[in-house]
């Protein structure tokens, strides 16, 4: 785990960032939130989250964290277009993301397993138009 931190310190955040997740009332890391595959020419990028603390489930910590990750992408960044995945069976995330504004573009079939079963990839996109739309 400490090799897994060094590195996150040396990233180059041009390119990618991982950061953390805090409940605000005691400060306590409930998840990440990061982004990568940042393509320069292109202005895109790949984000990601987890909250996994259990007990924060369902709290909204997740929508502000994207939120606030989507601001910096597209506000302070000029990032034009981000992307995301998750499996099909994420319902929770996938209503999360769906509010944030993202748009399903695609599914990899059974691409996931999760103990016995298998579930779809499902691709998410959202263009710093729509995002744009959506703040005012």
């Amino acid at each position: 785990m400490e090799g897994f931190h060094d590195a996150r310190l040396r990233q180059d955040p041009r390119a990618e960032a991982s950061l953390t997740v805090e409940d605000l009332a005691d400060g306590r890391v409930i998840g990440t939130v990061d982004y990568r595959d940042v393509e320069a020419f292109t202005r895109q990028a790949t984000v990601g989250i987890t909250i996994g603390e259990r007990s924060h489930w369902g709290g909204g910590y997740g929508s502000e964290a994207l939120g606030l990750l989507l601001e910096h992408l597209f506000g302070a960044c000029g990032i034009r277009r981000v992307e995301l995945d998750t499996w099909s069976g994420n319902e929770r995330a996938m209503r999360t993301f769906r509010r944030a504004g993202f748009v399903e573009e695609g599914r990899r079939r059974s691409a996931v397993r999760v103990g016995d079963r298998w579930y779809d990839r499902v691709v998410y996109g959202l263009l710093y138009e729509e995002w744009a739309e959506r703040r005012s």
